[in-house]
């Protein structure tokens, strides 16, 4: 009989012949009320096939007798009986209840066949269903922190696969335009960095913005990703959940045991999307509890070790929201996720070549295009070759000033590169060699983002992929409805806000570069494609999730959830934040950094 078919049955009765049968745990998967014999019928029945076994004469002389000799320590105690010696009702008794058949919750046993009958008749399948239901979901959620721990170990054994990632380096950092900026004004580092004045040093020395950890401490560490140290080391076990595993959950709200991440890459219809986090955060009145990218009166912190440098450990581990241009650091260091319950993260995808385009056509300085005499719809194929030859992450040389590699200016943090030796991208920096403009290098160019997002250390597309797999998925490029139906199901506290009040649509405006792909030859995508290999590979498996999240979402609920759709424009979000956090010293810092820049 198909399981399809046993799965519309009310209960099953089972007479189990051996003590181990895959079919118990195969219904019980189902939440199928199950009617089994009690202990003294399971004495009669459950050792049937032993029976047999000890029979058969080709088993003689084997020691089923033999004690089972414990390696554990003295204080522990053995077993009594040895798993093979069954021949007698002691052994067998003490041994069944080892056994699924009684240590199972909700599995109902009879006595009689009118005691079976009575039961059957009486049955509260949904009450015993939901029990059973209950139970495999704990299992599960076991199961997947024993291995994500083993993975993770295996993955720390097989070590990096670029040798120049072997050793781990050590960032030191300074301020841009001028040298220790925190000490302006007649304050003295050794006595508001003095630990003996307080945790913390002298508290009157500190704002918001500048903070003890970003004025005393220095230096930075960037530890070996470990992904089973946030997935089964943590108080509450696997915090890593999938949205592809069991029942689709929902996170009714952020919360410092359950915080949500969103991991930005360029120019996949990010910006759009953090004026519905802000404002939804707002409304949750959480806007001092998080940190995020573009949130007047935060850091502007990109690149992840310049947002570890911003926060200190204990406001990181307090964090109900973040997001930004961080990479997979911000979902360990980055919130302290072996101190959470669950981490719920986000992450947009785009089409790599539609995303390249993007990031091209906002970026670019034009000088290879002006020197051809025409824009890239026109480049042969050996022009295309040439100028992505240039612009990979490897060949790209940089200036040392790159912002989310090498600085962040907008957050007045640079890294001292004379003291960081080991920096992986170190050895490219040549200031009157660096090709295309200051922010096109931005966080290491185009090529293969998400990939180095979601593999920072070595950027494997499969580690990606599997990374991948933690997160909800949005597309909202292609699929503006479907994107709109997973936000609203997974994450029904964030609020859609519309452009302006205009009549809804469920479609979207194609972003920039879409345009440019219409125009582009075939063989330049194909090439384009190629340049982004890795993340082509990551891209073809976000699509799969995400039409899995949809189809999974569609089979577990009768009604579809889209996000509230809040009662202001962008442009009035907009002031009501920046008049939220105005009172604060990061709001006024920032401020004079922007017109410093602009200027």
């Amino acid at each position: 009989m198909p399981y399809a078919e046993m799965a519309v049955y009310r209960a099953a009765v089972m007479m189990p012949w051996d003590l181990n049968l895959v079919m118990f745990h195969d219904l019980y998967a189902m939440n199928l009320p199950l009617f089994l014999p009690n202990l003294a019928g399971l004495h009669r029945v459950a050792v049937t096939y032993f029976a047999r076994f000890r029979m058969n004469s080709a088993h003689d002389g084997q020691p089923f007798s033999e004690r089972f000799v414990s390696t554990w320590p003295a204080s522990l105690p053995s077993h009594p009986f040895s798993p093979f010696d069954l021949e007698y009702l002691e052994a067998r008794e003490y041994w069944l209840h080892f056994t699924e058949y009684m240590r199972a919750p909700a599995v109902q046993h009879f006595a009689s066949l009118p005691d079976l009958l009575l039961q059957v008749a009486n049955l509260d399948g949904k009450s015993v269903s939901k029990k059973m239901r209950l139970q495999n979901e704990e299992c599960f959620r076991l199961s997947q922190a024993f291995w994500l721990g083993v993975f993770g170990k295996f993955e720390l054994e097989q070590g990096p696969s670029d040798p120049v990632n072997l050793r781990t380096p050590v960032l030191h950092f300074t301020t841009p335009w001028a040298e220790n900026l925190c000490w302006l004004g007649g304050m003295s580092q050794e006595h508001c960095c003095n630990v003996s004045l307080g945790e913390e040093g002298d508290a009157g020395c500190f704002d918001d913005f500048w903070t003890f950890h970003r004025c005393c401490v220095q230096t930075l560490v960037l530890p070996e990703l470990d992904d089973s140290r946030c997935g089964t080391c943590g108080p509450y076990g696997t915090v890593l959940e999938s949205p592809m595993d069991g029942i689709p959950w929902v996170q009714a709200s952020p919360s410092q045991e359950e915080p949500f991440v969103f991991l930005w890459d360029e120019k996949s219809g990010g910006t759009a999307f953090m004026q519905w986090l802000k404002y939804s955060v707002w409304q949750l009145g959480m806007l001092d509890s998080s940190f995020m990218y573009t949130m007047p009166g935060h850091p502007v912190a990109v690149g992840t070790a310049f947002y570890l440098k911003s926060a200190s450990s204990s406001q990181r581990s307090k964090f109900h929201v973040v997001s930004g241009h961080f990479d997979w650091r911000a979902i360990h260091e980055g919130i302290n996720c072996q101190k959470r319950k669950k981490v719920r993260c986000f992450i947009l995808v785009r089409h790599p070549v539609e995303r390249f385009l993007s990031y091209y056509k906002e970026r670019t300085d034009m000088h290879f295009a002006q020197n051809l005499g025409h824009g890239p719809a026109g480049w042969s194929a050996a022009a295309w070759r040439f100028y992505l030859k240039m612009v990979e992450r490897e060949r790209l040389w940089y200036d040392g000033e790159e912002t989310g590699i090498f600085c962040n200016r907008e957050n007045l943090l640079c890294l001292d590169l004379n003291k960081t030796k080991l920096h992986p991208l170190g050895h490219r920096v040549r200031p009157k060699a660096a090709k295309e403009r200051f922010y096109f290098r931005f966080l290491g160019g185009p090529q293969n983002r998400l990939t180095w997002a979601l593999d920072p250390e070595h950027g494997n597309a499969r580690t990606a992929i599997w990374r991948l797999r933690r997160c909800v998925v949005g597309l909202q490029t292609e699929h503006f409805q479907g994107f709109k139906e997973v936000l609203g199901h997974y994450f029904p506290w964030l609020h859609e806000v519309p452009k302006d009040m205009g009549p809804r649509t469920s479609k979207r405006i194609r972003p920039a570069g879409s345009a440019l792909l219409t125009t582009l030859p075939h063989f330049a995508r194909r090439l384009i494609a190629k340049y982004n290999s890795k993340d082509m590979k990551v891209y073809y498996a976000a699509r799969r999730q995400f039409r899995q999240q949809l189809v999974r979402l569609r089979r577990n609920r009768t009604a579809v959830r889209m996000p509230p759709v809040a009662n202001v424009t962008e442009a009035e979000a907009n002031t009501i934040l920046s008049k939220a956090l105005a009172h604060t010293a990061t709001f006024r810092n920032h401020q004079r950094i922007s017109e410093y820049l602009m200027r």
